[in-house]
């Protein structure tokens, strides 16, 4: 969700507060949350969904990392699995997964896209807004290729 900030912040420049849905979906809230929390409960899955507020100086800074030591602000690889075990579309497993190229991480993306294509087929509407299929994960981050550390 964080990189869906980032990316909010990236092209509006004067935004300094960002809600992200669980579904992916981004709000500016400058002026109030209204619009993120009434997405949340009114969307087409038919339940509340989680939303995080992110602030353009916390996400930017994080983005830099921490170069005095030498060390980044990347997520573990128990961090993403469990955004990506409670994301509610394939798009936003997508999003969480980002590049990341770790064995487990990757597993755990296939793992959540599978069910929710399952839901989808089943009638379900939870994974609806995104069919890609979950082969397109191993192209997308290269996962033929070494993986990185486990963290």
């Amino acid at each position: 969700m964080q990189e869906v900030a980032k990316e909010v912040f990236g092209k509006y420049p004067n935004a300094k507060k960002v809600a992200v849905v669980s579904d992916g979906q981004a709000f500016i809230i400058d002026n109030g949350d209204a619009a993120a929390k009434n997405h949340a409960k009114n969307n087409i899955y038919g339940k509340e969904l989680s939303v995080v507020t992110f602030l353009r100086d916390d996400v930017m800074q994080k983005a830099k990392g921490n170069k005095a030591d030498g060390k980044t602000d990347k997520k573990t690889a128990a961090e993403l699995i469990a955004d990506i075990e409670t994301a509610e579309t394939i798009e936003a497993v997508k999003a969480i997964l980002g590049k990341d190229k770790r064995t487990t991480v990757v597993a755990a993306a296939k793992k959540r896209i599978s069910e929710l294509k399952e839901d989808t087929e089943s009638g379900d509407t939870e994974g609806a807004g995104d069919t890609t299929d979950k082969d397109n994960v191993d192209a997308e981050n290269g996962s033929d290729s070494n993986p990185q550390n486990e963290e």
